[in-house]
């Protein structure tokens, strides 16, 4: 296995270990009450999938970019549900249960409106990017679906258990995930701060941003409902891109780096943003279910 494989093979343990840390500390009772609150799911399709990816457009449209940056912030764009945001929600005070209920109902619309979403954006540009149902819904499926589902099932089998995995689980999937951030420093760091110089920085802390304030807009009268919509649509799912890019530009470098530099930059901005929401506001905590 050379280095590249090795690395990739990290990053997708990290991911799936995200994803079954939130199905450990879920409930299916709970999972299931999120789809008796459609006002609140549609209040997130609108800030994740279509504003997000209008404001991407608009960026790339305004900004004298490389063609490779701009097809890789809009692949970005309208790739949502990045493993990272469930944890990151988690951390933001809402409960595991809910949080994992909007995430299934997501990633289950995800499979119709990112295939949708590419062939739209299509017609404004001059790049034809298509990606199929059953492409999308398999990633879902091995992404999403089977370690949350590994999770739960082990929370309702034996909670205990799951009680106790979590914190080891958390640690080890940090350590991967700081591990391949660091090998994607030392390997592609040259690249990546080449694209800082060129106004790519300044697009993609841009549509970040407005996932954070179109999130935090829609998100309702809860400081937590708030947060937590505001950092799912400002993080996006490079898996998604990743496969969009694979599937219509032949694994382009600088379209892969541009992938690979967003998340690092929402990160940063969704740092920013809950940095100044403890200065203006003191932190609600969705109480778990009892």
């Amino acid at each position: 296995m050379d280095p590249k494989q090795l690395v990739a093979l990290i990053l997708q343990i990290a991911l799936l270990l995200m994803i079954a840390l939130v199905g450990l500390q879920a409930r299916w009772r709970d999972v299931l009450l999120v789809m008796e609150r459609p006002r609140g799911l549609l209040k997130a399709i609108m800030a994740v999938n279509v504003l997000v990816p209008f404001v991407a457009v608009l960026v790339c449209l305004a900004l004298p970019l490389a063609t490779p940056v701009k097809i890789g912030l809009v692949i970005m764009a309208v790739s949502p549900l990045a493993p990272l945001v469930p944890g990151m929600v988690i951390r933001a005070g809402m409960a595991a249960s809910r949080v994992a209920g909007l995430y299934v109902l997501l990633a289950l619309l995800s499979v119709v409106i990112v295939p949708a979403t590419l062939a739209m954006l299509s017609r404004l540009f001059p790049y034809d990017a298509r990606i199929s149902v059953n492409v999308i819904g398999h990633l879902v499926a091995i992404s999403v679906f089977a370690p949350l589902a590994a999770g739960m099932i082990i929370a309702w089998l034996a909670p205990e258990l799951a009680e106790r995995l979590v914190k080891p689980l958390a640690i080890v999937g940090n350590i991967a995930l700081a591990i391949v951030v660091l090998a994607i420093v030392v390997t592609q760091g040259t690249q990546v701060l080449a694209l800082v110089g060129n106004g790519t920085l300044f697009a993609m802390a841009a549509v970040a941003g407005a996932g954070i304030i179109f999130g935090h807009l829609l998100g309702g009268p809860e400081t937590v409902t708030r947060k937590s919509l505001a950092l799912a649509a400002a993080t996006r799912h490079p898996g998604i891109a990743a496969l969009v890019a694979q599937a219509n530009f032949e694994f382009d470098r600088q379209i892969l780096l541009s992938i690979a530099l967003f998340p690092l930059v929402s990160v940063a901005v969704s740092s920013i943003y809950i940095r100044w929401l403890k200065v203006r506001q003191p932190d609600e905590v969705e109480p778990a279910p009892a």
